[in-house]
């Protein structure tokens, strides 16, 4: 199949209404959320054959529009294929991840897996959007206690951000400028200050485990 039947194909799929791609939650498993229909494992076979057929191939394999849409069933949905799916697609276009929506970040973060939180790495790696994103999730109050619960697990991401947040110095006041009180600048930096103390607490306490 070419790219361009591919879109043709796709875009109408993902365009469904979510009860067209998603099964009911289980009521035996509660817990587990919906999982992709038929119709949304076709969908992502085709999506991943796609990238494996067309690899760098110069033209974009998705649109933003397919982006959009496969944004929200991610979001919809417990899937982790359709998770690796949309990881595949962000790392041989990583541009579309200005295309995904902010709840597809929220998503990620909340599912904490190694595909979510790999997902939220090229998203926050692409898209000046997302990396605020994250740094107003951080205000939260509650995001200490998580990020502590599950370092492990966020340590990559937690470097792919001490990595690019200098890239985009339009998303908190530059120093010197003195557009903020006192008090709305350390709230301004939190973020950063609290990831990079969050990361050494982490990295103390692993050597202090080895030595014994």
């Amino acid at each position: 199949m070419t790219a361009a039947g591919l879109k043709e194909i796709t875009l109408p799929m993902l365009q469904l209404p979510e009860m067209g791609s998603t099964s009911q939650k289980s009521e035996k498993s509660p817990k587990i959320g919906k999982q992709l229909s038929f119709c949304g494992q076709i969908l992502v076979q085709l999506l991943t054959d796609g990238y494996q057929r067309h690899p760098q191939q110069g033209a974009l394999l998705l649109s933003a529009e397919h982006v959009k849409a496969l944004g929200k069933l991610v979001s919809a949905s417990a899937s982790t294929d359709l998770e690796r799916g949309f990881l595949q697609a962000l790392r041989s276009e990583p541009v579309l991840a200005l295309a995904g929506a902010v709840e597809v970040q929220a998503h990620c973060l909340a599912q904490c897996s190694h595909t979510s939180l790999a997902t939220a790495a090229m998203l926050i790696q692409h898209s000046r959007t997302h990396l605020l994103q994250l740094e107003l999730w951080c205000l939260s109050t509650a995001t200490g206690k998580y990020l502590r619960n599950h370092m492990d697990s966020f340590l990559p991401l937690i470097h792919v951000y001490l990595q690019c947040r200098d890239l985009y110095g339009f998303s908190r006041p530059s120093a010197g400028k003195g557009t903020l009180s006192p008090a709305r600048d350390a709230e301004a930096t939190f973020p950063v200050q609290d990831l990079l103390a969050l990361r050494a607490g982490h990295v103390h306490t692993t050597g202090k485990g080895d030595k014994t």
